[in-house]
Parts: structure tokens; C-alpha cells; sequence
């Protein structure tokens, strides 16, 4: 009995071990990589969203160049703000910490240029890596498209896009008008703005025109000031005075005299003021006027209506504005153009992959000054020249990304 159990006992592992295996389909296998099923499944009832082994791998390959592009350009960017910085804390004694917060306030303003350039940068670095290591044949040559091994790069380029646009229009405006009431209080120990000297002011309501020689930047008192009424004829009244000084919305003259021209260029009157007082209206047009960096799109807009009303030309604002939506939008574009150069070129390493970084970098550049020069002379409407570089680098980008899929 024992004999028969055990001949039946063989013949059992006997067929077992010659049975074939069970079938494994392959593309489930790679369904499992590509979009996690397979994977260990949270419990039910749970609804958060798990990304897919695929997109936690090609996460961890990008991030870590990114980041690292991150911090080069950034100080790259600050270079000239850290010599500035080092002359005023050793040889003019300013307080480092009052350095450090300047500097701190200038980073936002500068977020436009680093967070497309890291972009670039970080994609070319983390698929070159995979191009080099055969990781981006073997996942194609597994049946994962290339838009699918694409997707992480394409989701990193849209996030860095939105906060580029973010900080822009709520960080950088404040930040930057902020740095500059400090870079006052640095260089000139005040945190009053600053009348600007030899400058031509026309008032609000164009009948006026204010020259400025010079300003104590200490008290603010002008010196040498002299207002032409450019409305009451063809040769204008002029009030000049030894000095001026800011007076709520008033200039307030002193020592000074009205002179009245007659329409043969000669000298009809002249009359000696003590004190007079000239209405200024807005008193902003004696001081520096507001950089595109310190104002958000909303109040570039309403600026370029007010000033198209008065008839100036607003070219050089209209090109500032476009270029507030276009350079956050060089996020993707730079993923677009780095992600073809890095499958093409990886296998030749990291260093081939950084040189490939800076000339695309120094093309953008090329190709932004040449459009805004085009811009500025009217030879190109703003719009293009503000979104010429993406353009051409985005088309040249999407080119080489076909040509990669096929």
C-alpha cells in the first residue's frame, strides 16, 4: 500500500514539474510599469491618487538636475549683486544683514529667467542620463510610447510655467519695488524715493515742462529749477528758481523769476518771486518711474491706456507686457527643446549634454535681443517680438521630437 502511495506521489511531481509555467503576458507586465496595474492596490475606499512606478522613477531623474540648475543660475544671476554687495559691506560699513535682505528681494524679479533655463538645463541632464544608460531604448523597445515617457517632463514644464506666471504677477512686482526703497536706504541712507536730476518731466496735463538740475539726496531740496509753460504760446513762460522743494502736491519755489518771451524770441517781462507755488498734480513724475519688474500685467494694461490717451507712444510697455506672459511660458518651451536634444545627444555624456544647455541658452538670448531691437524700432509688431524666441525655439523643439517618435 505504502508502495502504491508512493509511486502515485512521483507520478504527481512528476507531472508537476513537467507542466509548462503559467503564461505571464507580457504587456500586462508593461501596463504595470507604465500606469502602476499590477502594483500593490491601496485598500478599498481610499481615493488618493497614486502615480505610476514609471512617473515616481523619471520624478526622481529629473528633480535632482533641476534643482541643481536651480541653484547655478540663481547665483549665476546674483554675480553682480554679490560684488556690489561685498564693496558696500567692506568699504562703506553697511550691515550684512541689510546685504542679504537685498539680495533675498531680488530673487523673485529674477525667477523668469532661472525657472526656464533650470528647465532646460534639468531635462537635458535627467534624459540624457536615461539616454546614456540605454533606460529610454529599453522602456521604447518595451512598448512605452515616447509622448507616455515624455508626460513627467511635460507635467514639470506646465507646473514651473504656472508659478513662473505666479510670482511674476504677486511676488516679484513687490519685491522688487521693496529692494529698491532698500538699495535708497544702502546707498544714500534714505528710504525716500529719489527725484531724479537732469531730467525733462512734463506734467499730467501737458501744458508744463519741469527740468531738475539737481537733488540733495539727503533733504530732497532741488537746486536750479526751471518750469516752461508750453501753452500759452509759441515761445513759453519760464519760472526759475535757485530752489525747490516737494510740498504735498505742490513744488514750492524759492528765489527765483518769471520770464515771459514775445512771440519775436524777445524778452517781455521779468518778475522776482520769493516764494510761489506751482501745482504739481501727480507728484510721481519727479521720481523714478515704476520698471516693468515692479508692476503685474493688470497695471502695465491700465498704464498703457493712460498713457495711449495722452498720445505717447507705448510701444516699449506693450512688448514688457507680452513678454510678462511669454517668458513664464519659456518653461515649456525649454522642456520641448530638451527633450528631443537629450535622447539625440545623452549617449555622449553629461558634459556634451551642459554645453548643449548653454548654446540653446545663448540662442534664446540672441534671438530675444534681436526681436526686441526689431520691437523697440517698430519694425516688428510687440506681440511677435515678445513671443518670436518661443516661437522659434518651440517650433525647432517640436521638430526634433517628431522626428525622435518616429
Amino acid at each position: 500500500m505504502f508502495g502504491a502511495s508512493e509511486r502515485s506521489l512521483t507520478r504527481s511531481t512528476a507531472l508537476r514539474e513537467t507542466e509548462p509555467a503559467p503564461h505571464v503576458d507580457t504587456q500586462q507586465r508593461l501596463d504595470w510599469l507604465s500606469a502602476g496595474h499590477g502594483a500593490p492596490q491601496p485598500a478599498r475606499g481610499r481615493t488618493y491618487l497614486a502615480l505610476s512606478i514609471l512617473d515616481r522613477y523619471m520624478a526622481r531623474e529629473l528633480l535632482a538636475p533641476f534643482g541643481f540648475a536651480i541653484a547655478a543660475f540663481t547665483l549665476f544671476m546674483l554675480i553682480n549683486s554679490l560684488f556690489l554687495a561685498a564693496e558696500y559691506v567692506i568699504n562703506k560699513g553697511v550691515p550684512a544683514f541689510l546685504i542679504a535682505k537685498y539680495l533675498a528681494l531680488q530673487l523673485p524679479a529674477l525667477m523668469y529667467l532661472i525657472l526656464p533655463f533650470s528647465c532646460l538645463f534639468g531635462i537635458l541632464l535627467g534624459i540624457g542620463r536615461l539616454a546614456a544608460d540605454n533606460e529610454i531604448a529599453a522602456m521604447r523597445t518595451s512598448g512605452i510610447s515616447l509622448r507616455r515617457i515624455a508626460l513627467p517632463c511635460f507635467v514639470l514644464g506646465v507646473i514651473m510655467t504656472i508659478i513662473a506666471f505666479a510670482i511674476n504677477e504677486e511676488i516679484a512686482p513687490r519685491s522688487q519695488a521693496k529692494s529698491v526703497e532698500l538699495f535708497r536706504q544702502i546707498a544714500f541712507h534714505s528710504t525716500q524715493a529719489i527725484i531724479q536730476p537732469y531730467q525733462f518731466f512734463r506734467t499730467t496735463d501737458g501744458q508744463h515742462v519741469i527740468y531738475i538740475q539737481s537733488v540733495d539726496s539727503g533733504t530732497g531740496v532741488m537746486h536750479n529749477v526751471q518750469v516752461f509753460n508750453i501753452g500759452s504760446g509759441y515761445w513759453p513762460e519760464t519760472l526759475t528758481a535757485r530752489i525747490g522743494r516737494q510740498v504735498g502736491g505742490k513744488l514750492v519755489l524759492e528765489d527765483g523769476v518769471v520770464t515771459t518771451t514775445g512771440y519775436q524770441g524777445t524778452v517781455t517781462q521779468v518778475k522776482h518771486f520769493n516764494t510761489l507755488e506751482f501745482p504739481l498734480g501727480d507728484t510721481s513724475l519727479l521720481y523714478s518711474p515704476q520698471s516693468a519688474f515692479e508692476t503685474n500685467s493688470r497695471e502695465l494694461r491700465l498704464q498703457i491706456q493712460n498713457l495711449k490717451t495722452g498720445g505717447q507712444d507705448v510701444t516699449q510697455l506693450e512688448m514688457s507686457l507680452q513678454q510678462k506672459y511669454a517668458m513664464p511660458a519659456a518653461c515649456l518651451i525649454g522642456v520641448l527643446i530638451a527633450l528631443p536634444m537629450g535622447i539625440r545627444f545623452g549617449k555622449r555624456g553629461r558634459g556634451v549634454a551642459a554645453i548643449f544647455a548653454i548654446v540653446i541658452l545663448l540662442g534664446y538670448y540672441l534671438i530675444m535681443a534681436a526681436t526686441n531691437a526689431l520691437g523697440k524700432s517698430g519694425a516688428m509688431p510687440p506681440v511677435l517680438a515678445a513671443w518670436a524666441p518661443n516661437i522659434i525655439m518651440g517650433s525647432a523643439g517640436l521638430v526634433l521630437l517628431l522626428l525622435e517618435e518616429r
